[in-house]
């Protein structure tokens, strides 16, 4: 669940909550320069794609994190 998203032209901010542990994938329009976690704590994986990490998610841990373009 999406609790609150924000971008401008440099940067991405999201918070969201999961029902469960999953792990997805956050693919962006551009390069992605960085990701840094604001709350909570998540280790994002290079996908092979330089717009896209994957994350793991745990069940009711609120995340919020910062993605530099």
């Amino acid at each position: 669940e999406i609790k609150s998203l924000s971008w401008d032209q440099n940067s991405i901010v999201a918070s969201m909550i999961s029902k469960k542990d999953q792990k997805i994938t956050l693919e962006v329009p551009s390069k992605i320069e960085n990701v840094s976690v604001k709350e909570g704590s998540i280790q994002a994986l290079e996908t092979g794609k330089d717009n896209s990490r994957e994350i793991s998610l745990k069940k009711d841990e609120l995340l919020t994190i910062q993605i530099s373009l």
